[in-house]
């Protein structure tokens, strides 16, 4: 029986049937809490949108980068070696 309890699934379970048959507990919440935890949940929620939005822009910006070196490459004519002499006779 107890190893039927380690299961994540009959934790969740019980949790959320001990939550549904717990009374409302009729707490009033002050507007000085409310707003708190209104602010907690909007800067939860930036925090998440700040993150993807670094995952998704990353990858693009290193793609540009790269892209414009390679054109910067392209256009100095450095990748051919023509605008470069070595002298060999002199020491």
């Amino acid at each position: 029986m107890i190893d039927k309890l380690k299961s994540p699934y009959v934790r969740i379970g019980l949790g959320v049937a001990a939550a549904a048959i717990a009374p409302a507990a009729m707490a009033y919440i002050g507007p000085g809490a409310g707003l708190g935890v209104l602010g907690v949940v909007l800067a939860v929620l930036a925090g998440i949108g700040a993150t993807l939005l670094g995952l998704v822009l990353l990858p693009i910006r290193m793609i540009k980068r790269r892209l414009k070196r390679s054109a910067a490459v392209k256009t100095s004519g450095a990748e051919t070696g023509s605008d470069r002499e070595i002298d060999v006779t002199k020491k």
